[in-house]
């Protein structure tokens, strides 16, 4: 969750460096505004579900992938 200072250069590049840090321990990084936490929830929650859905989607073809002849 990011509130206005986010937006800032310093604060962008820091937070682009720790996100980078996360998607190289294998983790994806999904931000959202403060505001969109506060007045468009489901619209936040939809976007995680998706992502993990997406996500789910991805190891069951990876395992399956790997079930084959292997």
């Amino acid at each position: 969750m990011d509130g206005a200072h986010h937006s800032f250069d310093d604060q962008l590049r820091h937070d682009e460096r720790r996100t980078k840090w996360f998607e190289s321990q294998g983790y994806r990084v999904i931000r959202f505004w403060n505001h969109e936490i506060k007045n468009e929830l489901d619209s936040v929650l939809d976007t995680i579900y998706a992502a993990v859905e997406e996500r789910k989607s991805h190891l069951r073809l990876r395992d399956g992938a790997e079930g084959i002849g292997g």
